[in-house]
């Protein structure tokens, strides 16, 4: 129990600190994919490469990888928006063009944002003739 209670200070005051931080998905670099091996080789934000798999979360974050197309890495973030740690949301990830490059993020929204309605005037006065 006491070690449990350490352990537990010592991380409240690293993410205190902010020693501990979650990783971004738009620090990772995706270098190569391989749709039929359901593999992709990406560089992590520390730099190191990885070989990441299908069902993989990718170090650090919450992004569990879901598909591996020949021009991105599609995954689906936990906590993704408005501090709601239950909600999902698709991200892709794109292949970069050059190894020092950081990959290019999209995120996907299951709703479509709301589109203004245009609004028509309508003149309900007759004119009366003299």
């Amino acid at each position: 129990m006491k070690i449990l209670l350490k352990y537990g200070l010592l991380f409240s005051f690293m993410f205190a600190s902010g020693q501990v931080a979650a990783t971004e998905l738009n620090e990772f670099s995706v270098l190569m994919l391989g749709p039929l091996d359901g593999k992709a080789v990406v560089k992590l934000p520390d730099g190191k490469m990885k070989v990441i798999g299908m069902s993989e979360t990718l170090p650090g974050t919450q992004a569990v990888v879901k598909q591996i197309l020949s021009d991105r890495l599609v995954v689906e973030e936990r906590g993704s928006g408005n501090g709601n740690t239950s909600a999902a949301q698709t991200v892709w990830l794109y292949k970069v063009a050059n190894p020092g490059d950081k990959s290019r993020v999209q995120r996907l929204h299951r709703t479509p944002p709301p589109q203004d309605m245009p609004s028509i005037t309508v003149n309900t006065e007759l004119k009366k003739d003299k």
